[in-house]
C-alpha cells in the first residue's frame, strides 16, 4: 500500500526584526533594528496597536520638517544575509498605521533590495499611503513587493512622514512592521 504525504504548508520567513517597537530607545534607534532620522527624529509612542510601543513620526507646527524610520535587514535588524536564499520569491510588507499627515503631507514607504555594497537591485519606491489611514483607528496595510533579484544581500525599508502644511502638526504611528517571504 502506498500513502501520499502532503507537504507541510510553507511557513512565512520574516526578513525584518522587531517590527513591534517594543524595545526601549538607545541613541538614534527607537527599537532594535530601527532608527529615526530626519529633522524630527522618530520616537516611541505608548499608543500601540499591539504590545506597549509604536513608532511615532511627526511634523511639528509650523511644518516643513519630517520623520523617517529606517531599517536594513542585515545591518540594523540582525538578520543574516539573504544572498541567494530567496531569489525569485516575492515579499509581503505589512504594517499597522494610525494618524494623519495633514492636508498636504505625504506618508510614504520605500522597500529596497540591496546587493552586498548597497546598490539597489529592485524596489517599491515612495508608495504613499496617507489616504488609507485615519487618526482614530489602526489600519492594517499590506503590499506585495517585487521578486527578490539575484545577488540580494539585504532588504532596506524606509518610512517617511514628509513635509506637512505650514501651521499644522501631524503625527503618524507605525506598528507591527514585517517583511515576509514564503520559502
Amino acid at each position: 500500500m502506498v500513502f501520499a504525504v502532503n507537504p507541510a504548508p510553507a511557513v512565512p520567513f520574516e526578513l525584518m526584526a522587531n517590527g513591534g517597537f517594543e524595545v526601549a530607545p538607545t541613541g538614534a534607534q527607537i527599537a532594535f533594528g530601527w532608527r529615526g532620522a530626519g529633522s524630527v527624529p522618530a520616537t516611541l509612542s505608548n499608543d500601540a496597536h499591539s504590545g506597549s510601543k509604536a513608532g511615532a513620526m511627526g511634523v511639528p507646527a509650523p511644518g516643513f520638517a519630517g520623520s523617517v524610520l529606517l531599517q536594513n535587514s542585515v545591518d540594523d535588524g540582525g538578520r543574516p544575509s539573504i544572498l541567494g536564499l530567496y531569489v525569485g520569491k516575492t515579499t509581503t510588507l505589512t504594517f499597522w498605521a494610525k494618524g494623519s499627515a495633514g492636508a498636504t503631507g505625504d506618508l510614504n514607504f520605500s522597500l529596497r533590495y540591496l546587493d552586498s555594497v548597497g546598490n539597489i537591485l529592485g524596489q517599491l519606491f515612495n508608495i504613499s499611503f496617507v489616504s488609507r489611514i485615519n487618526p482614530n483607528t489602526w489600519t492594517l496595510l499590506s503590499y506585495t513587493g517585487p521578486a527578490i533579484p539575484a545577488q540580494t544581500s539585504a532588504i532596506f525599508l524606509e518610512m517617511t512622514l514628509a513635509t506637512g502644511p505650514i501651521g499644522a502638526a501631524s503625527q503618524v504611528l507605525i506598528d507591527d512592521v514585517s517583511v515576509t517571504v514564503l520559502p
